[in-house]
């Protein structure tokens, strides 16, 4: 139970500054610090523990908008550095890292218009090795991911097919945890059609 746990507080300090590269292309970035106090974790038995203060310093960078006519992207980058600054006497782990907190991830998604109302879609997503709980002692492992995409817009631009692939190399990976024992898979290679439309 959670009830006696005292709330969660936040404090959040960010600045950031946006250049438009081309006229529809778009990079951003941003430094920030965010602090929270009585976070919550798994205590490895099925409940959960208030682990103190947590502090996360990180640099994000973001690249939205088209390259050309035919070309479209939409990426971003993060760097996080993040570690345990106060903690309860019973935790004990002042000075680890947090939870599911990669020290490094970064996705792209590209997107071409191949002309005769289709297009095609590639992208590539990496998280960094990441903790599975505060006490740092199962790690999971960093990973890389390609999806893909193949459209079909009907004439009059209001319908439109899309076949989206995703984990094209049907790898295995682990992106989340809820602590030490209980560790999620990443989908295997898995196919998604959809016809949208608009009246």
């Amino acid at each position: 139970s959670s009830a006696d746990f005292e709330p969660e507080k936040a404090k959040n300090y960010e600045i950031g500054a946006r250049w438009d590269v081309l006229p529809k292309l778009t990079l951003s970035a941003a430094l920030f610090r965010l602090d929270r106090d009585n976070v919550r974790n798994s205590d490895g038995a099925g409940g959960f523990v208030q682990v103190g203060q947590q502090r996360t310093e990180g640099l994000e960078i973001g690249l939205q908008g088209e390259i050309t006519r035919f070309w479209q992207v939409y990426g971003g980058y993060t760097r996080l550095d993040g570690k345990i600054t106060k903690a309860t006497a019973a935790a004990g782990i002042l000075g680890h890292r947090p939870q599911l907190e990669p020290e490094n991830a970064f996705s792209l998604w590209n997107r071409f218009d191949l002309g005769g109302g289709w297009g095609a879609g590639l992208g590539l997503v990496h998280q960094g090795a990441a903790f599975t709980n505060v006490d740092n002692v199962v790690r999971l492992p960093a990973f890389d991911r390609v999806d893909g995409a193949l459209y079909y817009t009907f004439a009059g631009g209001k319908t439109r097919l899309a076949l989206n692939v995703e984990n094209l190399g049907d790898k295995k990976y682990y992106p989340t945890a809820d602590g030490n024992n209980n560790i999620s898979p990443g989908a295997p290679r898995n196919a998604r059609l959809t016809l949208t439309t608009a009246f």
